[in-house]
């Protein structure tokens, strides 16, 4: 039995990218031969109340620079010991710097620090960055989710290439599928729009990193055109506030909608006739990977791995960042051309059904942490050896 700790920041909810696949990784692996446990740096509403089956550690960790530092780090190491950890695997900020320096510290065989994001500058300060390039020489391997995110390690932290694996996020696409005329409408209500409204919306934080702002400018443009046109973007966030005061500004009030986060990504997007991703930054995005499943026809920015998911205008129409005329156009034809919606929302489903897959994800990490761990004559790892 090899035993992986897995180490994040915290969960707040279960449906955040990088939270609901690591979650995913947890539920599916084979038991058989992995033994999954969950360290949490610090506690949330969520992990207090959940009980997903598998161990869950909780540290009560500061930050970097405080007192905690040094007790975290001790209670970490016995963890470690006591549950004969062969493999951590580290995600998030503090995470991937903490997680590294302690796994290290309690001579854990395995580290495999996870890159799941893009702008080493928007993410991490030259003092981090500076960090993370020392950690190099105590991680054993990195596992990016794209081929952007894998680029931008070799090149950020100056990581050999041959030491990252590429594995990409996994999807159930069964649970996504086209809605049913009476589906899409009670979604659209929902949102207080009619069913003769045509609905461009995004899944996205509300965070300056998404880029909502161009969007609800590239919004007022595409409306003067398209009256019946309207807007939505279901997550929260901080700049809330910002986002709202642009759409006041702009008189859009009635014409987009900041519903809240949801719980039921497939259900609300169910009142969506297009799709978009504006983001400056992406590494592999699951809601641009929750559009296709849902068949709908999806217009994003080409940054990080988003040409990676949509490679040619047959599934979807990738735009140059913050280049609003394209965009708009990209959008205005679909408006106008309900056959091509449907052509290319058909021809993204079909492509994510092929690619996407939890099971594909799963059978990946598992391969990579078998080669990893050194494993003694009878077959077991050679840390179980030690007590």
């Amino acid at each position: 039995m090899i035993n992986i700790a897995y180490v994040i920041d915290t969960i707040h909810s279960p449906y955040a990218g990088t939270e609901k696949q690591l979650l995913a990784i947890i539920r599916l692996l084979d038991r058989s031969r992995f033994q999954p446990h969950l360290v949490c740096l610090r506690s949330s509403d969520w992990l207090r109340e959940t009980d997903d089956g598998c161990p869950v550690e909780i540290l009560n960790f500061g930050s970097l620079l405080s007192t905690e530092f040094f007790t975290c780090r001790k209670h970490f190491v016995r963890f470690c010991r006591d549950n004969k950890i062969d493999i951590v695997q580290t995600f998030f900020r503090d995470g991937n710097l903490a997680g590294t320096l302690w796994a290290q510290k309690a001579h854990v065989p395995v580290i495999i620090a996870s890159r799941r994001n893009i702008g080493g500058g928007y993410w991490h300060n030259r003092r981090e960055i500076a960090i993370l390039r020392y950690l190099r020489r105590y991680v054993s391997q990195y596992i990016a989710n794209s081929e952007a995110a894998a680029n931008e390690t070799h090149m950020v932290e100056k990581v050999d290439r041959d030491r990252i694996s590429v594995i990409g996020n996994g999807l159930d696409v069964d649970d996504f599928s086209p809605p049913t005329p009476e589906q899409k409408k009670r979604i659209k209500e929902a949102y207080g729009f009619s069913e003769d409204n045509m609905v461009i919306g995004a899944v996205a934080n509300l965070r300056p990193v998404k880029n909502l702002e161009f969007l609800i400018r590239a919004a007022d443009l595409i409306i003067e055109s398209y009256p019946e046109a309207r807007f939505v973007v279901l997550g929260e966030g901080h700049f809330r506030h910002e986002l709202e005061d642009l759409i006041h500004t702009l008189g859009l009030g009635d014409k987009f909608r900041l519903p809240g986060s949801t719980n039921n990504v497939a259900r609300d997007l169910a009142g969506l006739d297009i799709a978009v991703l504006c983001s400056h930054r992406e590494s592999l995005s699951n809601s641009l990977m929750e559009y296709m499943a849902m068949g709908l026809p999806t217009v994003a920015s080409d940054v990080g791995g988003n040409r990676e998911l949509i490679s040619d205008d047959k599934i979807g129409f990738i735009y140059p960042p913050d280049d609003t005329t394209t965009f708009v156009r990209y959008v205005s034809t679909l408006l106008e051309k309900p056959n091509l919606r449907e052509q290319v929302g058909r021809a993204a489903r079909e492509y994510a059904a092929n690619r996407f897959s939890y099971r594909t994800m799963i059978e990946q990490h598992e391969k990579l942490y078998a080669s990893l761990v050194p494993m003694n004559a009878s077959g077991q790892p050679k840390r179980a050896e030690l007590s």
